[in-house]
């Protein structure tokens, strides 16, 4: 039949020729099976002859409307009696449907359901361009897949390539946190009175903070302890603590002023000695000393027993006496020596003396009795002094008792240590001047600062974390203070962590160094 109907072909382009008639827009008709068939097809076939197809699919006709061509002039579903009868096509997946046409020449779909009218049906189609079909791919979303190979698509995995973890928790992706990681306060709160713990929900709860105690820490937020009474209590967390980090940034390490209290003297006569009974002004004890009728006579008085740090600063010098007069004329002075009477201050005066007993207040807390700059050492038993006179414009009777006489020197020293976090039951972790100190710890314990061994630190950011050689109880964890203790946190703390394995060198550098377990 093929060779039939080139012939005819063939006759007619010779025919058409002959007329000077074009080719384009020409229509063949068979007059058979396919008579009235009218194809897109540059040719069609009608009125050609009885049995011979063009191959195209003929829509317009009723008799080819299952027709389905592969171009070879074969049909899917031969249904024109005649000239296709018994004629076969390529069909790769079975489905009735010429693979040459076929929108899913791979997999059978009769139906060539196509939901999106991209020319690619349904059950070939592949969204994430993996090769993978979707209905046959675990991820039809992804490409790749699933990189970590973890069971779980990209798209729904928080860490695609640490197969670890599907959600990046307190570490991160591709970060191994520590083990025994039990308690995680970040401190990253803007507002309100609650520290959330990210681990085991032990939230801890803020006491007498200012209304805004939340600053920039070293990562996110931080908490800003002033010194005075807040503190973070959170409660009991674990018995096996073997380890702890957090980070903290020290607001000053500037000196604080304190005094050594009422200091009584011990001793006199050194090297003035013109007082009578002058032993009873070493306690108050309506006992008094005096120096007679006469003008302008000293005593010195000595043995204080002071114990001053030698790295402290004097700041003032107060010196109160006890004492009365039976005629409150004249005047009376003291004086202070740093060099066993070698040299003396500006006297300070008070009066007029009065018949009434009570304390007259020399100098203060801010007063250093003249240009002198007071040395620690000055003020041993060996070296200073007091000394009470007498001055009057009547010799007589004016006689002035003394019952008493005592001192107190305020001076700055080192601060004693402040509380940075209570484990409860007495271990603490305390700052002590510029470096970490522990308490109450197991011997053993290690210190790292920013990862190496040692406890020296200055006011700006450091990384501290605590080892122990044996589990300490965590009954009572509080963060700026320690119960009973009264020294409270000056400094900012972030991001606190518990853990009840000693970490290893890498993880240390992880707690450090990670931004996510930081």
């Amino acid at each position: 039949m093929a060779r039939v109907l080139l012939g005819r072909l063939v006759l007619w382009g010779w025919l058409l020729s002959l007329c000077g008639c074009g080719r384009v827009g020409v229509q063949l008709v068979d007059g058979g099976a396919d008579a009235g068939e009218l194809d897109g097809a540059p040719l069609a076939d009608v009125g050609v002859g009885p049995g011979l197809d063009d191959g195209a699919v003929d829509a317009a006709s009723p008799a080819d409307a299952s027709e389905l061509a592969d171009g070879a002039l074969t049909d899917a579903a031969p249904t024109d009696a005649g000239a296709d009868v018994g004629m076969a096509c390529a069909d790769d997946d079975v489905d009735g449907v010429c693979t040459g046409i076929d929108n899913c020449p791979s997999v059978a779909n009769s139906d060539q359901a196509d939901a999106d009218r991209d020319g690619i049906g349904d059950l070939c189609e592949d969204m994430d361009g993996d090769g993978k079909p979707d209905v046959s791919d675990p991820c039809p979303a992804d490409n790749p897949d699933d990189s970590d190979a973890d069971g779980v698509c990209n798209s729904a995995d928080g860490c695609p390539t640490d197969a670890t973890k599907t959600a990046p928790g307190v570490c991160g992706c591709n970060v191994t946190p520590p083990l025994g990681l039990v308690a995680y306060w970040p401190l990253d709160e803007a507002s309100g009175s609650s520290a959330s713990e990210l681990v085991g929900n032990r939230n801890g709860t803020l006491r007498n903070f200012a209304a805004t105690p939340w600053v920039a820490g070293r990562h996110g937020n931080a908490l800003s302890f002033d010194g005075s009474n807040d503190y973070v209590e959170v409660g009991s967390v674990t018995p096996s603590l073997r380890s702890l980090a957090f980070w903290v940034r020290p607001v000053s390490f500037a000196a604080v002023a304190t005094n050594t209290g009422w200091l009584s003297p011990t001793a006199n006569g050194d090297p003035n000695n013109g007082w009578m009974d002058a032993t009873n002004v070493y306690v108050s004890d309506d006992n008094y000393a005096n120096a007679g009728i006469l003008n302008d006579i000293t005593n010195d008085f000595y043995g204080f027993g002071m114990q001053l740090p030698a790295s402290a600063s004097i700041l003032g010098i107060e010196a109160e006496v006890e004492m009365k007069s039976d005629n409150p004329t004249g005047s009376f002075g003291i004086e202070l020596t740093w060099n066993r009477g070698g040299n003396y201050t500006s006297t300070g005066r008070q009066g007029p003396l009065t018949t009434g007993e009570q304390y007259w207040p020399f100098g203060g807390p801010t007063d250093l009795w003249g240009a002198h700059t007071w040395l620690p050492a000055e003020l041993g038993d060996a070296s200073f002094r007091v000394v009470l006179s007498k001055q009057g414009i009547n010799f007589s009777p004016m006689t002035p008792g003394i019952d008493h006489l005592r001192v107190r020197v305020h001076h700055s020293s080192v601060p004693l240590n402040r509380a940075i976090l209570d484990l409860g039951g007495g271990p603490r972790v305390e700052l002590s001047a510029s470096s970490i100190a522990l308490s109450g710890f197991p011997n053993g314990s290690t210190i790292y600062i920013d990862g190496v061994a040692g406890a020296t630190l200055d006011n700006n950011w450091h990384h501290v974390v605590i080892t122990t050689l044996t589990n300490v109880d965590v009954s009572a964890f509080a963060i700026g203070r320690a119960a009973g203790y009264p020294y409270y946190l000056n400094g900012l703390v972030d991001d606190v962590k518990l853990l009840t394995q000693v970490p290893t060198a890498a993880d240390r550098d992880t707690l450090r160094l990670s931004p996510s377990c930081r």
